[in-house]
């Protein structure tokens, strides 16, 4: 496994953009900065590992691609949804630190994994 720098850089722009269009959605809110660095955040740690690993394996390459884009469009709904229709704040951070602990705990085992 190797990680890209150059591509990692060009994610955490990205996620730096998507998190500041939920912000600009919450805007006026209460916890619109909460809403914007949290949606920042899992956003970058959903296209890391989908963009910017290598592996030498292609099957692992492939279901690390498949579970970060499902999680990508997962926090993407949820952070919209949140921000448009408000942010409570107990469920927002609860629903997205979730989310972002099964998204690690899976790319962990499928990295650890020697066979598929």
């Amino acid at each position: 496994m190797k990680i890209n720098f150059f591509v990692a850089a060009i994610c955490l722009i990205a996620a730096v953009l998507l998190g500041y269009l939920t912000y600009s959605i919450a805007h006026g809110d209460e916890y619109d900065v909460l809403c914007g660095i949290t949606s920042g955040l899992c956003f970058f740690s959903a296209l890391v590992p989908m963009l910017a690993i290598k592996s030498y394996d292609s099957k692992i390459k492939t279901n690390l691609n498949a579970v970060c884009s499902l999680f990508f469009f997962f926090f993407l709904a949820i952070n919209i949804c949140f921000a448009s229709l408000g942010v409570v704040i107990p469920y927002y951070i609860i629903l997205n630190g979730l989310l972002l602990l099964v998204m690690v705990l899976i790319i962990y085992k499928i990295i650890t994994l020697k066979k598929i």
